[in-house]
């Protein structure tokens, strides 16, 4: 009877090592699966500068558009800014007007001499 309590003992302990060791075989495998694949994606150097012209030419395109909203910009507040300031016929028209001013103040310093 003792022996074959020792025997069933060993036996208990024989299944319980036995999947003890299937259990580390398989984290074994499972590491070695994950260990062979490759860190995430693998890009070609080809693609990254071909992606890398796109994007340089994307950016040269948003630098011109923004450039030719600029320019209108300031065509539309010179057009402002012209609507605010004098003209250049109203320039003359002061010149003409300062000039009889000034030839009429000479006829009256005449008469008064």
């Amino acid at each position: 009877t003792m022996q074959r309590m020792v025997s069933d003992s060993m036996i208990d302990k024989v299944d319980t090592l036995t999947e003890d060791l299937e259990f580390e075989m398989d984290k074994i495998k499972e590491i070695g699966n994950v260990l062979s694949e490759p860190l995430g994606e693998i890009y070609d150097d080809d693609d990254l500068e071909n992606e890398l012209a796109l994007l340089e030419e994307e950016d040269l395109d948003l630098g011109n558009n923004m450039g030719l909203q600029r320019n209108k910009s300031i065509e539309a507040l010179d057009d402002l800014l012209g609507a605010f300031t004098p003209n250049q016929k109203k320039d003359e028209d002061d010149e003409e007007e300062d000039e009889s001013v000034e030839k009429q103040k000479q006829a009256l310093e005449a008469t008064m001499n």
